[in-house]
């Protein structure tokens, strides 16, 4: 496989999101997004909302656990646009050989 084909399929296997705490009381939510194509083992890829929607995490999380909204229709198009380059990146990416 040398690059991605356009219109590949990929299943969503799994999906959340999550939170931690960089700093005390300032919470920061990721989702955390395990994908696989046809020909790929399973990948991980990990979105942090305020990439999506910077000071607006609170109403995003909401539209998700929905899945309908502005913010949602702006986070489909991240999470696509994410798995892309992690495609891209895992054809392009030439394991290192050692000979012992």
């Amino acid at each position: 496989m040398s690059s991605p084909k356009e219109g590949v399929e990929v299943n969503i296997i799994d999906e959340r999101v999550t939170v931690t705490y960089p700093k005390l009381n300032v919470p920061a939510y990721t989702a955390i997004i395990t994908y696989q194509t046809g020909t790929m083992v399973p990948r991980t890829i990990f979105v942090p909302l305020s990439d999506v929607a910077p000071d607006k995490e609170d109403q995003l999380r909401r539209e998700l656990d929905q899945r309908k909204g502005d913010l949602y229709k702006k986070y489909l198009e991240t999470r696509a646009k994410r798995i892309k380059e992690d495609l891209q990146k895992a054809v392009a990416f030439k394991p290192e050989t050692l000979r012992l």
